[in-house]
């Protein structure tokens, strides 16, 4: 086995509990972009609660970041992740600022908030693609 087959295999469980993680706040990210297809009606305590979730989700994932250890040569992931985590958190506190203001008040912020769950997507694929 060479060394970068073995750093490789080193950082698999790693990259294995990122992805989960991972997953995790997609998923809320997921719920919060159908809440923004969803808020030209009337928005509810739902929309808050998706809000929240995805800042939850945002927590938990970003603590585990901090306190993973991630190995040597996950640099270019560890920095994706991040910037999917960092996206993530401001369209989730842009959509709230929609919510309390009417989704009629800003339609820049409604443009950014999607924006940013687009980019979150992009830097998620990323991370797949260098950990695959």
């Amino acid at each position: 086995m060479s060394r970068s087959e073995g750093a490789r295999t080193g950082q698999r469980p790693w990259t294995q509990a990122a992805g989960v993680h991972l997953s995790a706040l997609n998923a809320a990210a997921a719920q919060l972009q159908i809440s923004l297809d969803l808020l030209a009606g009337s928005p509810d305590d739902s929309f808050v609660d998706r809000s929240n979730d995805l800042l939850d989700k945002y927590l938990e994932f970003s603590n585990w970041l901090v306190e993973s250890a991630p190995p040597l040569g996950t640099e270019d992931a560890v920095a994706e992740l991040s910037s999917v985590a960092g996206v993530y958190r401001l369209a989730a506190i842009g959509f709230r600022r929609l919510v309390v203001a009417g989704i009629g008040t800003s339609p820049n912020l409604l443009a950014s908030c999607n924006a940013l769950l687009e980019q979150g997507s992009i830097h998620s694929d990323r991370f797949h693609s260098l950990t695959n």
